[in-house]
């Protein structure tokens, strides 16, 4: 059966008591490019979990069930109510409110989550929702990119990449070209479709896509990855392309042999381009130079992360345990900065950059030791069908951290506390396909 056919088919299928799952899938489906109609979804996950027994379900999970997942669970609710504390001694506080709202799937998710039917839930549906509305997202970049690159003139289509007078700015580059996120945070939705589409890329063909569509898409999302020109997102990628083929080397099937011919492939490329790209030059240069910083010198946003980084740690040191509260973590590093000189890091109104040194700052060594266990802990503690995926997530994630403060935008803290709670909570659990007499 075709790609069609398998949608139509499922449409057929709808029932009432999948309710749940229908709207994950929609969730998973919009947060490439919709991530403003999420709180809607969200809202209505939580009217699903209000009213058809989602809270009977969340109480007996977290009271009454012995697995090690509820653990993790518990802690990232902890994590949200670490940041909520802070607001008793930040003195912002309308800056730590707002933070505590974008901040509120940490609370959110894993109440929702908890309270869904176990036997109503296929995670598979979902991962393939996100892996649509991925490809949805760039092909639609790519539409958006052309558009913008055409022009009418004295009778004439003229195509253009160029927006401006400036020769580094391009429609199909960076921001100009990721039109729905940041780049490093559409970039990094793209990794985990990558990973996902490698978790089912399979030698039986047994996945709801099929190899050829995998490998295609997997392909074609690489290039999208590249005209992002996140670094971090490209180096992750280049990480995650040797593991990939020690893992099929690892299966020794002569099926497996032939699926590792595109990434080895890729692996070539992506050297290549890490080479020569002037970006990741202008990066070994910054480092050659970093002792010697002055406000002229920074060249690249690598070069402002490590001044961003050294300002931050000298706030860490002043306010190691508690920290200065959510609120005050923007204005304490701009008044640090100011001593320094690096007035474009206040005219920009930078943050960290990086969300270990941005939690270790706003709620201190107790913040950031419950980070590191809530990404570490259940890589280390749980094993299942989905714990491969999962690792991969976890890879992808943390990378992120390091380069970004993820957790400042809804897109990123929602991705993070949506995928998280659907893998801990379900990592061993198999659908359960038998039919049953009452659909309601």
């Amino acid at each position: 059966m075709n790609l069609t056919g398998k949608l139509i088919q499922g449409f057929r299928e709808l029932k009432w008591s999948k309710r749940d799952q229908y709207i994950l899938v929609i969730i998973a489906f919009f947060i490439p490019f919709g991530i403003r109609l999420l709180p809607s979804f969200i809202i209505l996950l939580g009217l699903s979990w209000l009213f058809t027994g989602g809270i009977k379900r969340t109480i007996e999970y977290f009271f009454y069930s012995k697995g090690r997942n509820r653990f993790f669970i518990i802690l990232l609710i902890f994590f949200y109510f670490f940041h909520l504390l802070s607001l008793l001694y930040t003195e912002n506080l309308r800056t730590g409110t707002f933070d505590i709202q974008i901040k509120l799937s940490f609370l959110l998710m894993p109440l929702f989550l908890s309270g869904i039917h176990k036997n109503s839930i296929d995670i598979d549906k979902v991962l393939n929702s996100f892996i649509i509305g991925t490809l949805v997202a760039a092909i639609l970049c790519f539409f958006i990119a052309i558009w913008n690159s055409l022009d009418f003139d004295s009778g004439k289509f003229l195509f253009n990449v160029q927006p401006g007078e400036n020769y580094w700015e391009n429609f199909f580059l960076y921001e100009r070209f990721s039109v729905f996120h940041h780049p490093s945070y559409f970039a990094m939705f793209i990794l985990f479709t990558l990973v996902i589409g490698f978790y089912f890329l399979n030698p039986n063909n047994e996945s709801f896509f099929g190899n050829r569509f995998i490998i295609v898409s997997m392909v074609f999302l690489s290039v999208t990855l590249f005209l992002l020109t996140s670094r971090a997102g490209l180096l992750t990628w280049f990480i995650l392309i040797i593991i990939f083929g020690f893992t099929f080397i690892k299966r020794r099937t002569r099926k497996s042999y032939s699926l590792v011919i595109p990434f080895v492939i890729l692996l070539g490329i992506f050297s290549l381009l890490l080479i020569k790209i002037s970006r990741y030059n202008t990066v070994k240069e910054e480092f050659k130079v970093y002792e010697n910083y002055t406000q002229e010198s920074i060249k690249s946003s690598i070069g402002t992360r490590m001044i961003l980084w050294e300002e931050a740690l000298h706030i860490i040191k002043r306010n190691f345990f508690f920290g200065v509260g959510q609120g005050d973590i923007k204005m304490e590093l701009h008044n640090q900065a100011k001593k320094k000189g690096y007035l474009q890091i206040i005219e920009k109104n930078l943050n960290i950059h990086n969300q270990f040194l941005e939690t270790f700052v706003g709620l201190g060594i107790g913040g950031v030791i419950l980070l590191i266990i809530i990404l570490l802990g259940p890589v280390i503690k749980l094993k299942g069908k989905y714990f491969e995926l999962f690792v991969y997530f976890i890879i992808i994630v943390s990378v992120n951290l390091v380069f970004e403060s993820m957790f400042n935008r809804l897109a990123g803290v929602f991705f993070f506390a949506f995928f998280y709670c659907l893998f801990i909570l379900f990592m061993n659990h198999v659908p359960n396909t038998k039919p049953k007499n009452n659909a309601l």
